[in-house]
């Protein structure tokens, strides 16, 4: 794995190569967490799970979405989703922006449930990147913040 410097305070970025999934290694960490007794970590609050990225343009976000829908939702059953958006140091593009454009492109058998969705679509942009995943478990494990696990 290589570390990234992001030059925004307080995030970091870990890299790691195929077949290592981030989603598998922020879920088995979230579980491993939550059945601990004490915490476990001390320099660390929050863990997201990154599958892809791009640059921090609509069309660019679109396309990559797309791949990832093919890749995670299924494909011929129902399945219910939310799209979390956040955007730090970029002013080009809003979080509602990126909302609308992702759920105009998701599989037609999906449907929108803010409250318990099946799978979470994670979009966070730093400055001129944007990073995304589909993942299960989003809610369960409180956002991923290892803080209140």
């Amino acid at each position: 794995f290589w570390w990234h410097d992001l030059d925004i305070a307080c995030v970091c970025f870990c890299e790691v190569q195929p077949p290592v999934d981030p989603a598998r290694i922020v879920t088995s960490l979230c579980e491993t967490l939550a059945q601990a007794p004490q915490p476990m970590t001390r320099y660390t609050s929050r863990a997201l799970p990154i599958q892809a990225t791009c640059m921090a343009n609509l069309p660019e976000m679109v396309r990559i979405a797309k791949l990832l829908f093919q890749k995670h939702f299924p494909q011929d059953a129902p399945c219910t989703f939310s799209i979390q958006a956040k955007v730090r140091n970029h002013t080009k593009t809003t979080r509602m922006e990126i909302i609308e454009a992702l759920a105009a492109v998701a599989p037609k058998t999906a449907t929108v449930d803010l409250t318990r969705p099946e799978l979470v679509v994670i979009v966070e942009v730093c400055k001129t990147i944007a990073m995304m995943s589909v993942v299960r478990d989003y809610h369960t494990y409180k956002k991923f913040n290892l803080e209140v696990l």
